[in-house]
């Protein structure tokens, strides 16, 4: 009897192990610029979900397939790629001063409408293809591979018949481009459980986009208020969009009418 539970341990084993190596797989890490400071920032899909954060420790790949020490910070993207148009965020700086802890935001972004370009150039052996689209208030330009599988996506850039391999703004605010790509490799389990184990325990009480942005919005308006007090008296104030540095510049629920 002994040697027959023996038996059906090393078999159920195998089959763990065999389904953990024949998940799909993949992560990306780019070489980032978020307003002239360099970072990086990486994508990790697994199965049907998708997880996209940028850090400034290059370091950071090798934790995702070593241990957990990764900390969740106000750039965490996570995606569940049955959901169309719909991504959890970390909370923003702002949010975690005013809530006094950490959670999420819950956004229903619109659909991007991308204008697909016969365009090509290569990117870490891939051949990728140009298409551009407009999202909230920015022009983006990426270039995407259909040579991997997936449908892994970076940030909000969603609807390509591909993965994104490199984008930016217009004004090259945010650039990021591939230097590593890791297909088939299974994260940690560390990581996963820290990923899963932070998902959820806020994703039920998320808050809505919007007041995230709200937030963030009251924020920069106090920094800004604070910087303009500080000045010189008769400095010229130039006064710009509040949200002029940041990913999105303007947001559909500002143009819907206000409730009397």
């Amino acid at each position: 009897m002994k040697k027959f539970f023996k038996v059906l341990f090393l078999f159920l084993s195998t089959l763990f192990i065999t389904a953990q190596n024949n998940r799909n797989t993949l992560v990306v890490q780019y070489e980032s610029k978020l307003m002239g400071n360099e970072m990086y920032s990486i994508m990790v899909g697994i199965e049907s979900r998708t997880i996209f954060f940028y850090s400034n420790v290059k370091d950071d790949i090798k934790n995702i397939f070593t241990n957990n020490k990764l900390d969740i910070n106000p750039y965490f993207v996570f995606i569940n790629n049955g959901q169309e148009n719909v991504i959890y965020k970390s909370f923003s700086f702002s949010s975690r001063e005013y809530y006094k802890k950490g959670g999420l935001s819950i956004d229903n972004y619109p659909k991007m409408i991308w204008k697909i370009s016969t365009e090509t150039k290569n990117i870490l052996g891939f051949k990728c293809q140009k298409a551009n689209t407009s999202f909230r208030g920015r022009d983006y330009t990426v270039w995407f591979t259909t040579e991997i599988p997936g449908n892994y996506f970076p940030w909000k850039f969603e609807g390509l018949p591909g993965v994104i391999l490199s984008f930016s703004d217009k004004e090259k605010l945010f650039t990021s481009e591939a230097i590593s790509v890791i297909q088939n490799k299974n994260p940690s389990v560390e990581f996963e459980e820290k990923i899963d184990k932070y998902f959820s325990t806020y994703k039920n009480s998320a808050i809505k986009y919007q007041k995230d942005i709200e937030n963030e919005d009251k924020w920069l308006l106090e920094r800004r208020s604070e910087r303009n007090a500080s000045s010189p008296l008769g400095t010229n104030i130039i006064k710009s969009h509040i949200r002029e540095l940041d990913f999105e510049k303007e947001f559909e629920w500002e143009k819907e009418p206000k409730k009397q």
